[in-house]
């Protein structure tokens, strides 16, 4: 059963602009709108591909300006669409490198491969980030930055009566119901994506489970965009985000540097002329053989990860012990463990 005709997980969605509730309209091929039912805001968020997209501001310009929306429903966005300015902001870019990046990866590792064949793949890494986190049977569960869905459809595996909910700013979200069904197909009608961003997050009930991993480092405002997913989790509900250390920083920090202006650079690129940059320094996989075992395709990605996005904080642990004061009394528990070079920072809320 298509999302948008079970009651039970449009009641988890709210307008991002005032929290009112919505009305959801959509065909059976996932094309539709949903509208925000408070008449002092009126807000409309087109639904394509059966992805609702609750974009707002810049972001929100730029998808109705390139997407082919069914004609019946671009009169409701036509004004927005005259009214668009053509400027080049740093989010713009940064969800337009991401959009890129997913869909590479997907063609890269998803494409043709059968049912099942990508599960253990992710399963085992999801279930060392998630860590002791209890996943029951009616759990609301919410991935922020899901990407292409990998973790989304680890949640699906392990918690089949649970609701999963993928949230990305970029277009990685076409692929989560695509990508789902290499895991496990018959849970997907407990899936939900969404396009939207942590900072204007499209829900009104709070979740059991929030995670974020390996995505927070990459906001302008990572702490920020913690303190919102804890405000996401409801009262004995637990957070979980892995973050970049600081390690190599520390370490190398001529290299560090040096790669930071590299970054700030190639962030600003066209996503086909900085792949095409990529390319050629995944040339460089012997040379990183004293780091990484990479192939030259998958020192292709390692690259593309490291030069399409402006913000890529990286954290020592007292940092992120910082952060519990500041959350007080709204967290119980709060831990910060060293995790695959980075930390892993578990907070519950009470």
């Amino acid at each position: 059963m298509a999302w948008w005709k079970s009651a039970e997980i449009c009641s988890i969605l709210a307008c991002p602009v005032c929290r009112g509730s919505l009305q959801v309209e959509s065909n059976d091929a996932g094309q539709g709108m949903v509208a925000c039912l408070n008449s002092q805001c009126g807000g409309v968020f087109p639904i394509t591909g059966g992805v609702p997209r609750f974009l707002v501001g810049e972001a929100r310009a730029e998808f109705l300006d390139r997407t082919d929306l069914p004609a019946g429903f671009r009169q409701h966005f036509r004004r927005e669409i005259e009214e668009i300015q053509m400027r080049e902001g740093t989010q713009r870019r940064t969800r337009r490198q991401y959009s890129q990046t997913w869909e590479r990866i997907y063609l890269y590792n998803y494409r043709g491969m059968p049912s099942n064949s990508g599960r253990l793949l992710s399963l085992g890494t999801f279930q060392a980030f998630i860590g002791d986190v209890p996943f029951g049977n009616g759990e609301l569960i919410l991935d922020v930055g899901c990407g292409l869905g990998r973790f989304v459809a680890c949640s699906s595996h392990l918690a089949p009566k649970a609701i999963i909910v993928g949230m990305d700013l970029s277009s990685g979200v076409d692929y989560v119901y695509r990508v789902a069904r290499h895991f496990n197909e018959q849970n997907l009608a407990r899936c939900l994506a969404v396009q939207a961003s942590i900072f204007a997050p499209p829900f009104k009930r709070e979740f059991d489970v929030v995670y974020s991993f390996g995505v927070l480092h990459h906001t302008p405002d990572p702490k920020k965009a913690f303190e919102e997913c804890l405000k996401l989790t409801s009262n004995g509900g637990k957070t979980v985000v892995w973050l970049y250390g600081n390690d190599f920083k520390v370490s190398h920090p001529w290299v560090w540097n040096l790669v930071h202006l590299a970054r700030q650079f190639h962030s600003k690129l066209h996503p086909d002329l900085l792949w095409a940059f990529c390319n050629l320094y995944g040339l460089s996989a012997p040379l990183l053989k004293w780091r990484y075992d990479f192939s030259i395709s998958k020192a292709r990605f390692f690259w593309l990860d490291n030069l399409s996005n402006p913000y890529n904080a990286v954290f020592a642990r007292e940092e992120l012990l910082s952060w519990a004061s500041d959350l007080r009394p709204s967290v119980g528990s709060y831990e910060v463990d060293k995790l695959f070079g980075g930390w892993r920072v578990a907070a519950k809320v009470e």
